[in-house]
């Protein structure tokens, strides 16, 4: 495969990778990358790609700001267009790894194009022995966790949990204990103990075996999509029934609208979801609707102790042990579908939303989206890599965002070099 297929515009580079899908490298307004793509390119192929630097506005135009005063500082966006839904990130060394619903894409952000695809046809392989060993089961990847051995542990749809060590698989399903096929989140408690996140319950693994928890455990529901651990051990589930809470021998608390976990969001409000749904949901009456306060997609702890809780279609809730609050659209979020929350070095509190990624500062929420170069505004992963990068997984592909720090306390203008390609304009 050569390096570069012949296809180059003002600022925007090709570039072959995974999956048969093509790597989009998109510049929004920036000083510079913390790796020069741009010059990799130039010495490859000759070509001077287009850089934009930092507007100082006089006043007329520009990015806002009265006479002589430095515009503020706008993200700077790289994307890479994977052709699929970036579900999940997570990275282990210089190695970023995404899971997409078609495979696993290991791509080392060293370097140009070093980059490894995993599906279930690739990673079978034989034991010892020569007897046949199956890697993954399924090439559809929710969720993707570091080990505190660093091991990346792989929550796939109907394939179970699997492990990849670097070297080997092992892949854990209800025949190995494991609550379900459909797994969708991985988190180590401070002894070692992993917690896992199923559609039949709480799945907990010491190292030898599994022990699964449903309602009758006192889990509220048992279709599990996150989990957080405390310092103390302290796990709280995110279900679609609402936000459970172990606290040593049981689920003890539970935690659902009526406490204060979600908005009411009024019925013009609520955005239609055009979702299809497996038949492994449907088979137990369950269907994702629109608007479902009690259904917790994402759990974020901040500094102050508060716990956060994704919702789907119904805002992001704040809970500080005592009471709630609850933030929509209306406060600033990008939108009231909250997807995936990460916390970046600072401690600011970052939401991956259907209306692009929102940050909390100053007390005031803003967004980044497709208009400010955002790959694309349904946000569904977020990672920062030690570097001062962050990363967005979208619906259709991964953006990787760099800025002068700090990102500004206000509204963030448009980028001047509009949206990205393909992606439709604001009505």
């Amino acid at each position: 495969m050569p390096l570069l297929p012949p296809l180059f515009r003002p600022s925007r580079l090709l570039v072959s990778l995974a999956l048969g899908a093509v790597l989009a490298l998109s510049a929004a307004p920036a000083r510079a990358l913390d790796i020069d793509l741009n010059a990799q390119a130039e010495a490859a192929t000759g070509l001077e790609l287009a850089r934009v630097e930092p507007v100082q506005d006089g006043g007329h135009g520009g990015h806002g700001g009265g006479v002589g005063r430095e515009a503020p500082p706008l993200p700077f966006f790289v994307n890479f267009d994977t052709g699929a839904n970036v579900k999940a990130l997570a990275m282990r060394g210089d190695d970023l790894w995404l899971g997409l619903p078609n495979g696993l894409i290991r791509y080392n952000v060293d370097s140009y194009d070093d980059h490894t695809i995993y599906t279930v046809a690739s990673t079978r392989g034989d034991d010892a022995e020569g007897n046949p060993r199956p890697g993954m089961l399924a090439n559809g990847v929710y969720a993707l966790d570091v080990g505190p051995d660093g091991s990346l542990w792989v929550s796939t749809y109907g394939g179970g949990l699997s492990r990849f060590d670097g070297t080997t698989w092992t892949t854990y399903t209800p025949v190995e204990g494991l609550g379900d096929r459909w797994a969708y989140d991985v988190e180590f408690a401070p002894d070692g103990t992993m917690w896992v996140a199923t559609w039949k319950g709480v799945s907990r693994f010491d190292g030898k075996g599994f022990v699964t928890y449903t309602e009758k455990d006192g889990l509220v529901d048992k279709w599990v999509y996150d989990i957080a651990v405390d310092p103390d051990g302290t796990v709280w589930a995110g279900t679609e029934g609402g936000v459970s809470v172990w606290t040593g021998k049981a689920f003890t608390r539970s935690y659902t609208h009526g406490d204060g976990l979600g908005a009411d969001i009024p019925e013009s409000e609520r955005k239609p979801v055009a979702r299809q749904e497996s038949r492994h949901h449907r088979a137990q009456g369950k269907a994702n609707q629109g608007y479902n306060p009690n259904y917790v997609l994402a759990i974020a702890t901040t500094p102050d102790g508060a716990k956060w809780f994704g919702t789907w279609g119904a805002g992001l809730s704040r809970f500080d042990g005592r009471s709630w609050k609850t933030y929509t659209a209306r406060d600033g979020l990008g939108g009231n579908f909250i997807h995936a929350l990460a916390v970046d070095p600072g401690g600011v509190l970052w939401a991956g939303t259907d209306g692009g990624v929102s940050y909390l500062k100053g007390g005031k929420w803003i967004t980044v989206s497709a208009r400010h170069g955002l790959m694309d505004d349904n946000v569904f992963s977020i990672l920062f890599d030690g570097r001062g990068n962050a990363w967005f997984g979208t619906w259709k592909g991964l953006s990787k965002m760099t800025t002068p720090p700090p990102l500004p306390a206000g509204d963030l203008p448009p980028s001047p070099h509009g949206l990205p390609p393909g992606h439709p304009a604001p009505s």
